[in-house]
C-alpha cells in the first residue's frame, strides 16, 4: 500500500473520533496531527514535495560534499568532457569492465581509449576500474541508486575503484523524493530490477575496536561523474 494512501484511511479513521470528541483538527487522544503525504524533512532540505527539484549546481554542491564525507569524490562534467574525464581516471588503471550504459558507451569506450585501458571481460579479477551508471542519486547522503538491469553486480563490486555515471537531472534532494520516483525510474522497459542498491561511498567496515578499514568488501575508491545536461 502506498504511504498516501495508507494516511488517507488513517485520517479517516481519526476524524470520525474527533467528530465524537468535539471538533476537527485535534487527535482525540491529544498527538500531533497526522503528517502530509510529504513532509519536509532534514533529508530534504529546501524540498517540499515529491516533484520539486533543487536548482543543478546547489544540489550538485550539497552531493559532493555529503560524498566526500564518506570518502568518495564527486565531480561535475559536461557531456564533451565525459571522455577526458574517464581517460584521467583510466589512465592508473590495468583494465576496466564496464556496465551496459547505452547512450554513455561511446564515450566511455572513447575515454577508455585515450588511456589505453583494455576493455575487460565482466567478473575479471584483473580489473582495476569498474564503470556503472546510476538511476538515480540523493544529494543529502552522497548515494547513488545502481540497477541490476544495467549489468553484472561485479562491476561495482569487485575493481579496486568503482566509477559511477550520473545524469544530473537524475539529481533529487532526499530519499523522500527517491522513493516518490522509484516506481517511474523502475518501471522503464517493463518490468522492475532484481535487485536495486544503494551505495554510500567507499566500502566501508570496522573490527571489534571500531577501526574503520575501507576496501574490505568492496571498492576502496569510488567516484561520481555528475553529467549537467
Amino acid at each position: 500500500m502506498e504511504r498516501s494512501e495508507f494516511l488517507r484511511i488513517l485520517r479517516e479513521r481519526l476524524d470520525g473520533g474527533d467528530r465524537v470528541r468535539g471538533g476537527r483538527g485535534a487527535p482525540p487522544d491529544g498527538r500531533d496531527p497526522l503528517p502530509d503525504p510529504y513532509p519536509p524533512t532534514p533529508a530534504s532540505g529546501e524540498a517540499r514535495g515529491p516533484r520539486r527539484r533543487p536548482t543543478p549546481r546547489p544540489a550538485f554542491d550539497r552531493f559532493a560534499k555529503a560524498l566526500a564525507e564518506v570518502g568518495g569524490q564527486a565531480r561535475l562534467v559536461g557531456r564533451t568532457e565525459l571522455p577526458e574525464a574517464i581517460a584521467e581516471i583510466a589512465r592508473v588503471s590495468d583494465g576496466a569492465i564496464v556496465h551496459e550504459l547505452g547512450e554513455l558507451g561511446s564515450p566511455v569506450r572513447e575515454g577508455l581509449a585515450r588511456a589505453g585501458c583494455p576493455v575487460l571481460p565482466v567478473g575479471d579479477p584483473s580489473a582495476g576500474l569498474g564503470i556503472t551508471s546510476a538511476i538515480l542519486g540523493v544529494a543529502a547522503t552522497g548515494s547513488v541508486l545502481l540497477s541490476s538491469a544495467q549489468g553484472h553486480r561485479t562491476t561495482a563490486l569487485l575493481p579496486p575503484t568503482h566509477l559511477v555515471l550520473l545524469p544530473g537531472r537524475r539529481l533529487v534532494p532526499g530519499f523522500e523524493e527517491l522513493c516518490d520516483l522509484l516506481e517511474e525510474i523502475c518501471g522503464e522497459g517493463g518490468r522492475s530490477p532484481s535487485s536495486l542498491v544503494l551505495v554510500t561511498g567507499p566500502s566501508r567496515t570496522s573490527d571489534i575496536e571500531m577501526t574503520p578499514v575501507l576496501g574490505v568488501h568492496g571498492p576502496v575508491r569510488v567516484i561520481v561523474l555528475v553529467m549537467s545536461e
